[in-house]
């Protein structure tokens, strides 16, 4: 190849260097106020990339933020804590399984939104909330990024801050029903699950019609009880009344970044500024701790790992249920590693070790962890899933029941009442996570049938939920770019296009002209008007060809 070809390529990376945009140090605000250890993980894991693209970081949450001092961030950083607002929720709330587990659907909607307006009250109280205010009153921010689960008393900010700045919007709740709010777009309530309903795809009629019914309550909840209250707190926070509501302010979301992913959650059609970043929490695996590491090092037929999440505690399951486990956790050849936040577990078995933490990403990323039995929140999910670790799910309460329904009908897990444990069912659902095949029922034949039908159908449809598992993981980390690239990409192209150009016009549109409930009511007067001409004219010709007839008998 001749010199000018090389110059040619030279020139050619220039003219591209040259025209890609180049993101500038951005003033970067962080508000994160959902009370759950695990979603401040992924706040954090946020904040930092950011930090570590280069932008000034002001992080508000419920913990520390904590930055990676040997990335040379730590001078470009400040956290901003509600103090103890975390704790003393946590001490307040009774997170008895027993007690989550007889709360109804809409129950729930309720309490969610009743728990949104007390973390307000409290966080707005705190030195945090207060420094933070007095912080964006004097500071120009390019851009904010709030998590929209929770906290929109914090939208008064927005109208005081300096800088006019772009607005993002995240959730590490999945894709929850009131992100349409937002950005304009719909719930599709006859693919997506509303997230306490616990039903997912495919639904039927009644169903459909239960999914739906939970859908308009929630809205109603939120748009008459939970957003007015919002109004009244961010109005109280800032000192002054708000020139817009809440719901008029968060449209100004340029983007939307959700806890999502088509290949794992349910596919529904999105305005193009809602940016699914699922997994984006998970990171590449770190050493272990030499006691965890040698524990499932010497797992000589692989390990099993329990961790009910940062909220329910195994400690607190109850005495008789923790005797039922340990029962079958005893007749195991796996080592089991339990996230157990008492210091002392009596009648536990030689194959079991506690430990009050665990590094569950780094855990999961073992070569000899065969099952996650979990309590099938979404993060730790998320992470089963992306080290094809198959699930043991046992739900408690709001999207948890989703979360395992989904994936059992994916061929990837399995389900356990908490109510109704027993040592057997622990073990039959243990096992056959880690070595047996599957057999669903198939057009209506179950495995109670005659042994040839049997075996004709678990020919047909058998699996090992290991392998499918690892598809799966194949399928969810197969992306053009890691989900914390997109997200940090998609608030820097915030930045850079603070009109929003990918948002759609449908956030300006009332419900009504969205939904084209307008359209059906036009189309529903028009075919009763319809029907009424048509009827008068009817009864006229049938009352004029009468009147002719009994003419034409009189004259006769």
């Amino acid at each position: 190849m001749d010199r000018s070809f090389y110059s040619s390529v030279i020139i050619g990376l220039f003219v591209i260097s040259c025209n890609a945009p180049v993101a500038s140090t951005l003033n970067i605000l962080g508000i994160s106020t959902l009370p759950s250890n695990s979603h401040h993980i992924w706040f954090s894991e946020l904040m930092r990339g950011l930090a570590r693209n280069g932008h000034n970081i002001y992080a508000l949450g419920l913990r520390e933020t904590k930055f990676d001092q040997d990335e040379g961030t730590q001078n470009r950083t400040q956290s901003f804590v509600f103090e103890h607002v975390m704790d003393n929720f946590l001490k307040s709330q009774d997170f008895s399984p027993v007690e989550w587990l007889q709360v109804s659907v809409t129950q729930m909607a309720w309490l969610i939104h009743e728990i949104g307006n007390d973390m307000c009250e409290r966080q707005m109280a705190t030195d945090g909330a207060k420094k933070a205010l007095e912080m964006v009153r004097h500071t120009k921010i390019d851009v904010i990024v709030q998590d929209l689960t929770y906290g929109q008393c914090f939208y008064g900010m927005w109208e005081i801050v300096q800088g006019n700045p772009a607005i993002v919007g995240f959730t590490p709740f999945g894709a929850p029903n009131w992100v349409k709010d937002v950005v304009g777009g719909n719930n599709w309530p006859a693919i997506r699950t509303f997230p306490y309903f616990g039903k997912t795809q495919p639904f039927s009629i009644w169903e459909r019609t239960m999914n739906f019914f939970y859908y308009e309550i929630d809205d109603l909840l939120r748009h008459f009880y939970y957003m007015p209250r919002q109004q009244e707190l961010a109005e109280k926070f800032i000192g002054r009344k708000m020139t817009r509501s809440v719901s008029e302010i968060e449209k100004n979301v340029s983007i939307m970044l959700t806890n999502s992913y088509a290949v794992l959650d349910p596919a529904a059609f999105s305005p193009p500024n809602v940016i699914e970043v699922g997994g984006l929490h998970i990171k590449d695996s770190k050493p272990l701790p030499q006691d965890i590491r040698k524990f499932l090092d010497d797992a000589e037929h692989g390990a099993i790992v329990i961790s009910f999440g940062s909220n329910i505690q195994s400690s607190t399951l109850g005495s008789d249920k923790i005797k039922i486990i340990l029962a079958a956790l005893g007749q195991l050849k796996q080592h089991v590693l339990w996230k157990f936040e008492a210091t002392d577990l009596p009648g536990r078995p030689k194959n079991v070790m506690i430990r009050k933490w665990l590094p569950q990403n780094d855990v999961l990323a073992h070569p000899k962890v065969r099952v996650l039995w979990s309590h099938s929140g979404l993060l730790s999910t998320q992470e089963a899933v992306w080290w094809g670790v198959p699930l043991v799910g046992m739900p408690f309460y709001v999207d948890q029941y989703m979360n395992i329904d989904l994936l059992v009908k994916k061929g990837v897990a399995l389900s356990l009442d908490y109510e109704s444990l027993t040592t057997e069912t622990i073990l039959e659902r243990l096992n056959r996570a880690i070595h047996d095949h599957r057999m669903h029922r198939v057009d209506g034949v179950s495995k109670r049938q005659s042994n040839k039908q049997t075996f004709e159908i678990n020919e047909r449809i058998k699996f090992h939920i290991s392998r499918r598992m690892k598809e799966l993981s194949r399928e969810y980390k197969d992306r053009p770019m890691s989900p914390l690239d997109s997200a940090v990409w998609h608030v820097e192209h915030a930045s850079r296009h603070p009109r929003g150009p990918l948002s759609s016009p449908g956030k300006n549109m009332s419900r009504m002209e969205l939904n084209l409930f307008d359209v059906y009511a036009v189309l529903a007067v028009t075919i009763l008007a319809i029907l009424w001409i048509t009827r008068r004219l009817v009864r006229a010709s049938f009352n004029l060809f009468r009147l002719r007839r009994s003419q034409k008998l009189h004259s006769s």
